[in-house]
């Protein structure tokens, strides 16, 4: 289990600030004869005044030592806020000599929203 924080820019909520803890679910992943792992991965994050829970799924494909790219579904639970479903594509590169990481990501969202009849 690792735990790290978290940076990031969002064209709903703007700046975003958090951690992120992930926990190793499956390795090797689902596919055999690749590089794959399953993680189950936690956000908790503030942005646009609110703070945000997200639990998510992410398939990582470990390229190299120094890339891994992945895809991620899950939720974003915000207190005052909407319930999205979030599914992203994303890369890690993973900084030789060091032990930390970037990583960036390209996210979809859909919120829930409430209909009515006239």
């Amino acid at each position: 289990m690792s735990v790290s924080p978290s940076l990031g820019i969002s064209a709903d909520y703007g700046l975003e600030l958090g951690a992120k803890l992930d926990y190793l679910l499956v390795d090797p992943g689902f596919v055999p004869g690749i590089n794959d792992t399953v993680y189950l991965e936690g956000a908790l994050f503030f942005a646009d005044a609110s703070l945000f829970i997200a639990p998510e799924l992410r398939w990582d494909f470990n390229l190299h030592p120094q890339w891994t790219v992945y895809g991620e579904g899950g939720l974003e639970l915000g207190l005052g806020k909407d319930v999205r479903l979030v599914v992203c594509a994303g890369a890690i590169w993973h900084m030789p000599g060091h032990a930390w990481s970037l990583r960036g990501e390209v996210d979809a969202a859909h919120r829930s929203e409430e209909h009515t009849s006239e």
